[in-house]
C-alpha cells in the first residue's frame, strides 16, 4: 500500500512540472526520394520526437522536433536516407523564454504585448466602467472550453432613438 501511495505521489508530482525544451532542436526535414520519404515516416512512428506536421510524399517538407538525446540518431538517418535538413530553432526553449518575457502580466493594457484572457477583459469591463454613457459591455456568448466571450459596444448621440453603434470583439 505504500508502495502504491509513493507512485500515485510521484505521478502527480512529476505531472505538474513545467516542460521545458533546452537544447530541443526544430528541424525541417524534406524527402528527395520515395526512400526518404519511408524513412521519415518510420521515424514517425518511433518514440521520443515532437512532429509538426507529418511525411507525405517527396519534396514536401516535415517538420519535428528532435530533443538533445536523439541528435545523432536523426542526422545518421537524414544523411543515409537523402533527406534534406534545415533548422528552423537551434535552441527551441529559448524562443518560449523570449516569448513568455513578452507576455505581460498587469501594468497597462497595450497592443504591442499579449495579454491573458482575464486581462482582455478586465481591460474591456474598464472601459465600461469608465466610459458608462458610451461603452456597453456585451457577453457574446462561451466559447469552446465554456469561457466568456466579451465584447463592448461604443456608441455615440442621443440616449433616445436609434443611435449608431460600433462592436468590438
Amino acid at each position: 500500500m505504500k508502495l502504491f501511495l509513493v507512485a500515485l505521489l510521484w505521478i502527480g508530482c512529476s505531472s505538474t512540472a513545467k516542460v521545458r525544451y533546452d537544447n530541443h532542436t526544430l528541424y525541417r526535414f524534406t524527402p528527395q526520394d520515395d526512400r526518404a520519404v519511408e524513412a521519415l515516416k518510420r521515424l514517425e512512428r518511433s518514440r521520443g520526437y515532437d512532429f509538426w506536421t507529418s511525411a507525405n510524399s517527396v519534396g514536401v517538407p516535415m517538420d519535428v522536433l528532435v530533443p538533445p538525446h536523439k541528435m545523432v540518431e536523426v542526422l545518421e538517418m537524414a544523411e543515409a536516407s537523402a533527406v534534406d535538413r534545415e533548422i528552423l530553432m537551434s535552441n527551441v526553449q529559448e524562443q518560449i523564454d523570449m516569448e513568455a518575457g513578452s507576455f505581460r502580466a498587469g501594468g497597462a493594457f497595450g497592443w504591442s504585448s499579449y495579454h491573458t484572457l482575464e486581462e482582455i477583459h478586465n481591460w474591456l469591463r474598464s472601459l465600461a466602467t469608465k466610459y458608462p454613457k458610451i461603452v456597453t459591455l456585451v457577453e457574446a456568448g462561451r466559447s469552446y472550453e465554456n469561457r466568456q466571450v466579451l465584447g463592448v459596444k461604443v456608441s455615440f448621440g442621443k440616449a433616445t432613438g436609434q443611435r449608431q453603434a460600433v462592436w468590438i470583439d
